[in-house]
């Protein structure tokens, strides 16, 4: 009898997590175009700012919608997605990566224009990189 209990117990999680695996999976992708940015910033600011202190820099921005003004050094495509690279200065070795998902109809900007792009920051590796973006 107790062991019919257990199955029955490990049987309704299991369904219930498959439940939930489906309907997250399911849930259509969401950009930043409607959330309100925590923080309105320069791709020289931002940077510099992780640069100087990251764990500061993490505490400030990461998971947070930002607003970020910058000029274009480079532009990448492929099928689903467009990554748009904001310069950080001259002396920077990197830059702010902002990744467009599911951008077709994206307007791209041409290298050496000056944009705002609003997107949630998810921390630095090399560049500071932005997810969920949007040109403003």
């Amino acid at each position: 009898m107790r062991k019919k209990v257990l199955f029955l117990a490990a049987g309704i999680v299991l369904l219930c997590l498959a439940a939930w695996a489906y309907y997250a999976y399911q849930k259509p992708h969401t950009d930043a175009r409607d959330i309100a940015p925590s923080a309105n910033i320069s791709a020289a600011e931002l940077f510099n700012a992780y640069l100087s202190n990251e764990t500061e820099a993490d505490k400030n921005y990461t998971g947070k919608v930002i607003s970020i003004k910058g000029t274009v050094n480079a532009v990448q495509k492929d099928s689903t997605t467009i990554s748009i690279l904001l310069s950080a200065g001259e002396k920077a070795a990197g830059g702010i990566n902002c990744s467009f998902y599911n951008a077709q109809s994206l307007k791209v900007p041409s290298v050496n224009s000056l944009i705002t792009i609003k997107g949630r920051c998810t921390g630095f590796l090399l560049d500071v990189n932005v997810v969920d973006c949007v040109i403003e």
